[in-house]
């Protein structure tokens, strides 16, 4: 009797000991597949939710349009200036120019062809000049801005470009000879350039620009004109692209740009 309770014990402790070395196994093979698990759930989870696509964010200085966040895809551009409250945005599939200001809460659409014209029909002759300039390539000249690898474009001279001048002095914009630093390795979609160039007042450039310095006098002396300071490789959601709300149409684009005094000038007029 005493023989078959010990062998019955010993089976059963051997049973225990049995199921323990399973359950460890179990959670050994647990812990080796979890992060994949995790791994494979996050993936699913990005693409499931996400709205947007793969795009960049830039901070850009510029002596002209001051500092600026850009969000750039192959299918849309925007800039806002968080200080003047100032946005522009181009977009597919119409590519139209939308300008926007986040103080006056206005806003205005018109295609590219209208926007350009309006420009130099409100005097902004320099701007006629910029869009015939080709800078030529600087052969073997590249560098690292950002992380990006850029190129070298030259404007030898600035010789069909008006010359500005704001109260019998030059306007720091204003320039005899151009350095500009541009990089392939961000979107620059064809229905956009025209909009991008001229928004930073550049002339036709063959990629998206990051450096641009300015040289005049006999001396060349430099100015710095545009300037890339981060890059960020990010999914963008759509409605970086869409206007923002609660923002009313305005009677024209002046509207959106200037501030609320000159606006109540406006209206004396009307």
């Amino acid at each position: 009797m005493f023989s078959i309770r010990a062998r019955a014990f010993s089976k059963a402790k051997l049973f225990r000991r049995r199921l323990e070395f399973c359950d460890k196994l179990d959670r050994m093979r647990f812990l080796r597949v979890a992060p994949l698990f995790c791994l494979v759930f996050l993936a699913y989870s990005q693409s499931a939710f996400a709205s947007g696509k793969q795009g960049f964010f830039l901070q850009q200085r510029s002596n002209f349009l001051g500092q600026r966040e850009v969000y750039l895809t192959d299918s849309g551009f925007m800039a806002i200036n968080h200080v003047s409250g100032h946005i522009l945005i181009t977009k597919a599939p119409d590519w139209n120019v939308r300008v926007a200001n986040l103080k006056s809460k206005l806003y205005f659409i018109t295609p590219f062809d209208t926007w350009m014209g309006r420009k130099v029909a409100m005097g902004e002759k320099a701007m006629r000049g910029l869009t015939t300039q080709k800078p030529s390539a600087v052969p073997g000249r590249s560098k690292e801005i950002c992380g990006l690898k850029a190129v070298k474009f030259k404007l030898d001279s600035a010789e069909g470009l008006e010359k500005r001048f704001i109260n019998g002095r030059r306007d720091m914009n204003d320039f005899d000879k151009a350095a500009y630093w541009v990089t392939s390795d961000l979107p620059f979609p064809q229905p956009a350039r025209n909009t991008i160039l001229t928004f930073f007042q550049l002339p036709q450039l063959p990629a998206f620009p990051l450096e641009v310095s300015y040289y005049r006098g006999k001396h060349d002396s430099k100015i710095p004109h545009l300037l890339t300071t981060e890059v960020k490789k990010q999914i963008i959601d759509d409605s970086v692209f869409e206007l923002p709300k609660n923002c009313k149409k305005a009677r024209f684009e002046a509207e959106v740009w200037v501030d609320e005094k000159t606006r109540d000038l406006f209206e004396m007029f009307q």
